[in-house]
């Protein structure tokens, strides 16, 4: 039943991994072909787009889930495997997941860095750039509209 459900999940996370594998080499190399892939539920073009922009880095953490995956099945099935080795390769699996989710993250909010966005994205803004932006925008238009802030005493 356990090696079942071992197999199960690592055969899932291998078809996740070729989905974002996919988009990751379609962003970089063919744009118009990438796929729209959407993480998160927002409304805010900007977050989509961010989302989009750091597909590289989320695909090289689910990598390495997978890898994680896959060595807890060996070591749970074939009881030659050093526990020793399968507790390194699950740490730096772990590790490298966690850092490929903060990745995806900084290049979502900050669009760094910039040798992990597909080329043809490296001109856009991060969110919190693009937010701070249109807060400005917005407020300056609501002083225009109020008649503040256009003369100072």
């Amino acid at each position: 039943m356990r090696a079942g459900l071992l197999i199960f999940i690592t055969l899932f996370l291998l078809l996740v991994d070729f989905t974002f594998v996919r988009a990751a080499w379609l962003s970089w190399h063919h744009p118009a072909r990438a796929p729209r892939m959407t993480f998160a539920r927002s409304s805010d073009p900007s977050v989509r787009r961010g989302h989009e922009r750091g597909v590289v880095p989320f695909a090289g953490g689910f990598l390495l889930l997978t890898v994680m995956m896959f060595d807890v099945f060996i070591a749970n099935s074939w009881t030659g495997t050093p526990k020793v080795v399968a507790a390194v390769i699950v740490a730096v699996s772990m590790v490298g997941f966690m850092l490929g989710l903060l990745l995806h993250l900084t290049v979502v909010w900050f669009n760094w860095p910039r040798f992990l966005v597909p080329p043809s994205l490296r001109g856009d803004v991060g969110v919190f750039v693009e937010r701070a932006r249109h807060r400005r925008e917005l407020a300056a238009a609501l002083r225009e509209a109020t008649g503040r802030g256009t003369e100072r005493s």
